[in-house]
């Protein structure tokens, strides 16, 4: 009798705990995001993130287990990312109760061409389009925590006083990040570097650099566009190219092989946020 006793309650606590467990769910839509949250919100509810390491967020279609996770979430943490705007509907009709903030709220989206040295032809593809890399930038980072921390303190008011805590904690060292940033790449303001997805404007913008792509939206460049990138990143005497995950290498290695320069890879959507931006800046700084 004691055992069955036990049992029981052994099995109810398990139930409720699951309850709650279900009822702490915030989800994110990219991995970055995770830094964030928990510089901001500790460890005392579960985050979820939509778009799986190595997935490309521009046109991610949620599995149906992330479906179902989106029924039990408590809230939805959205950052601007292209697939947020069919998707974003469809989770709220899956979950009428799910709360969504927008963690991108204040914050100067810049036009994909000026923040981008194109080849000159192919800059019409991306007429008026908005860069959405928004986390790579770090003023922009500070605002993000801001939304962060606003979206958080309405979700679990109890805990405001310690997120506001965290937040002051975050912004002073993100502004130190800046300033140590600012201090290793101050031989190289003006100077261009080569990616093949063009993620990191935003990132360029706030430090004087210039970011040139491989590739533009989703389409590799041609021959004649490819002889044209290798003259352009000759002339700036480009020593690293920046590829990701996400996408096809070849290009890349084509181009950094008619340089002699080094290919790096660096995923712009890497959970951890500020190893993968410190990641970046050395490279930066390979001769």
């Amino acid at each position: 009798m004691r055992g069955f006793l036990f049992g029981l309650i052994l099995g109810l606590a398990l139930f409720c705990a699951q309850v709650s467990f279900a009822k702490s769910v915030v989800v994110v839509s990219i991995e970055p995001q995770v830094y964030f949250v928990q510089k901001i919100g500790g460890s005392g509810f579960q985050i979820e993130v939509m778009v799986p390491p190595g997935a490309e967020p521009h046109a991610y279609e949620p599995r149906p287990r992330q479906m179902q996770m989106i029924t039990k979430a408590k809230a939805y943490l959205a950052i601007g990312v292209p697939f947020e705007k069919v998707w974003l509907k469809r989770f709220k009709q899956q979950n009428p109760q799910l709360r969504i903030f927008y963690l991108d709220k204040g914050i100067k989206k810049y036009p994909l061409e000026e923040q981008v040295v194109f080849v000159q032809r192919r800059d019409s593809s991306i007429k008026g389009e908005l860069d959405p890399h928004i986390w790579l930038g770090l003023d922009e980072a500070k605002q993000i925590a801001k939304n962060t921390f606003n979206a958080l303190a309405e979700i679990f008011p109890d805990q405001k006083a310690v997120f506001k805590k965290n937040l002051k904690q975050l912004l002073i060292h993100l502004d130190q990040l800046k300033k140590d940033f600012n201090q290793k790449l101050r031989l190289l303001k003006g100077k261009t570097f080569l990616v093949f997805h063009p993620s990191w404007g935003y990132f360029a913008r706030c430090f004087g650099l210039k970011q040139m792509a491989i590739e533009v939206k989703g389409r590799e460049p041609s021959a004649r566009e490819m002889a044209e990138i290798i003259k352009l990143a000759r002339e700036k005497k480009i020593a690293v190219i920046f590829i990701q995950p996400q996408f096809a290498r070849k290009k890349a290695e084509v181009i950094a092989k008619q340089l002699g320069a080094r290919v790096v890879s660096l995923d712009p959507l890497a959970r951890n946020w500020e190893k993968n931006l410190l990641k970046f800046v050395d490279s930066l700084l390979l001769k």
